[in-house]
């Protein structure tokens, strides 16, 4: 058994469908959805999966589907439709991410032990027993220089 002959023999035949399917969504005043594109030129979400991995499609699928989500962006500016239906159709169908700005690096370059006067254990949990010469031996050694030249 051999199967079922492709739909498209050719790239041209199937930018004739696709420009077709878009020109009667942009008569009737319809948004675009991959389903309905795929339905529109007579193959099945999978079947246009399928053609996208193949060289000769794979560039037309993609500036369709990329016409598809830009139509939804700008749905989206323009205020039209559903915002958290275009907001959840751009995340899961087209790649769209929450971003979080806030890009916390914390570095620790040196650790200070205080002069044994410090109160012992205390709630910022201080070393016992570092001398003050000790302290100032370690709060230098970051600093570029020994303890005699910084003091």
């Amino acid at each position: 058994m051999t199967g079922r002959p492709p739909k498209f023999k050719t790239a041209e035949d199937m930018q004739e469908a696709i420009d077709a399917y878009f020109d009667r969504c942009d008569t009737d005043g319809i948004p675009y959805t991959l389903g309905e594109l795929a339905y529109g030129i007579g193959l099945s979400r999978q079947g246009m999966l399928e053609y996208s991995r193949k060289d000769a499609f794979s560039d037309l699928i993609k500036r369709a589907r990329e016409r598809v989500g830009a139509q939804y962006e700008r749905m989206l500016v323009s205020g039209k439709g559903s915002t958290v239906g275009l907001i959840f159709t751009l995340k899961n169908g087209f790649g769209w991410k929450d971003r979080d700005d806030n890009d916390l690096q914390l570095n620790v370059s040196r650790v200070v032990y205080l002069p044994s006067k410090a109160p012992v254990g205390g709630a910022l949990g201080y070393k016992q027993g570092v001398s003050d010469a000790e302290y100032r031996e370690v709060d230098n050694t970051n600093s570029g220089g020994s303890a005699e030249e910084n003091e």
